[in-house]
């Protein structure tokens, strides 16, 4: 007999409500709008995501993209190429 194992991401863990939004946006446009939205904070009153977190969005972005083929202004690419994170790529 196999023991089922559940993993609880810390996304779900700290976030539950961002958490049932992008499951009832995925798959549509808006889910990709409102990730980048919680990443990067437009309204100047956000105080960040744990790293996790943040790692866990960056990468439920990037697999949606790779479902819609919407890779403009991705995560990923704002990241790279931000300088305040150290990333910076040119």
């Amino acid at each position: 007999m196999v023991k089922k194992v559940e993993v609880i991401s810390a996304l779900e863990q700290g976030f539950p409500r961002i958490t049932e939004k992008i499951v009832e946006t995925w798959g549509g446009p808006e889910v990709n709008r409102y990730l980048r939205s919680l990443v990067f904070d437009e309204r100047g009153d956000r105080h960040g995501f744990p790293f996790e977190v943040a790692t866990e969005l960056m990468l439920l972005e990037f697999i949606s993209n790779s479902e819609t083929g919407d890779f403009d202004q991705s995560i990923e690419a704002k990241v790279l190429n931000n300088p305040l994170f150290g990333m910076d790529q040119r």
